[in-house]
């Protein structure tokens, strides 16, 4: 779980975000994706309430600022299952033009 933590702080905080919707979208798409990890199922307990201490911070947030975060978090979504992002998963070639 500590190598989970690190690797978190480095992907929620790798350019120094100023604005902290971008740190609660960053952390709950992290977390959220880490949930769904084969390698991480002994962690799922812990991981879950990291995520949930995201959720519970987003919650608070404004209508404005709640609505950036869903559309980075989509966006973070959209990326996992097209490209992946975990060690597990299997990266294809996708073809530029299929004629």
């Amino acid at each position: 779980m500590e190598r989970l933590r690190k690797t978190a702080s480095k992907k929620i905080y790798h350019d120094d975000p100023i604005e902290t919707y971008v740190v609660l979208a960053r952390g709950y798409s992290f977390w959220m994706l880490h949930e769904g990890y084969e390698e991480n199922k002994e962690f799922l307990e812990e991981i879950k309430v990291e995520r949930d201490r995201y959720d519970e911070a987003i919650k608070k947030r404004s209508e404005e600022e709640k609505k950036k975060i869903e559309e980075m978090i989509s966006m973070y979504k959209w990326k996992d299952k097209n490209y992946g992002s975990g060690p597990i998963k299997k990266l294809y070639k996708v073809e530029r033009f299929n004629m």
